[in-house]
């Protein structure tokens, strides 16, 4: 019927827009001997790093560093640097001076010490993969894969395996594997693999 075609044609839905993409060589943000020449021996991490647009396509960004014995600033102390650059490449530093580190904040505040230091961390409406603390970790209605921190308080929460020697569990938490059996697992599946090794060499005849 004409009619019946003509009109599942106009009901049909609209092909999908193309999909384009433009390749070509990788280009490397920072390497080591760049950020050597700027006065740094490490740094910076890729986990804390932050970018402000200043025109031009042009950023200054702010990661946490380490600077060497050649920086032109603050000398041979780690905590979080300025950079210049674009989103393609690193081109220079404020100088290698220190932003901020321990000690730095104001009267009262524990921003320095921690962020800054790796110390007490909290987490709410969160999710992440992996979440490490150098003390306490404060969890509030967050999703983690992993958490390690030395103390740890957590509520309305999910932890795929914690390792935290002091913990404190509140409401509604789910721990999939706690420290003690995680450990048991790992001595388990240690022991697993060693009996299979020696198994498999046995079978033939102590090759390998």
């Amino acid at each position: 019927m004409p009619g019946a075609t003509a009109e599942a044609q106009a009901t049909a839905p609209a092909p999908a827009p193309g999909v384009r993409g433009v390749f070509g060589s990788p280009i490397a943000f920072a390497n080591h001997d760049e950020l050597a020449s700027f006065g740094f021996n490490a740094g910076p991490s890729d986990g804390q790093f932050g970018a402000i647009p200043t025109g031009g396509g042009n950023y200054v960004f702010y990661g946490f560093a380490a600077s060497s014995a050649t920086c032109a600033g603050t000398t041979k102390v780690a905590g979080a640097y300025a950079f210049t650059g674009t989103l393609d490449h690193v081109t220079g530093s404020n100088g290698c001076t220190r932003v901020f580190g321990r000690g730095d904040g104001p009267q009262g505040w524990i921003f320095d010490k921690d962020y800054a230091g790796g110390g007490h961390i909290r987490f709410t409406d969160s999710v992440g993969v992996v979440a490490v603390a150098g003390g306490k970790a404060d969890l509030t209605n967050s999703r983690t894969g992993l958490l390690i921190s030395r103390v740890s308080s957590v509520d309305q929460s999910t932890i795929g395996v914690l390792f935290a020697p002091q913990t404190a569990l509140g409401k509604d938490v789910k721990v999939l594997m706690t420290t003690q059996q995680a450990l048991l697992f790992g001595a388990a599946f240690g022991m697993g693999a060693a009996l299979l090794g020696r198994l498999l060499r046995s079978k033939h005849g102590g090759r390998g």
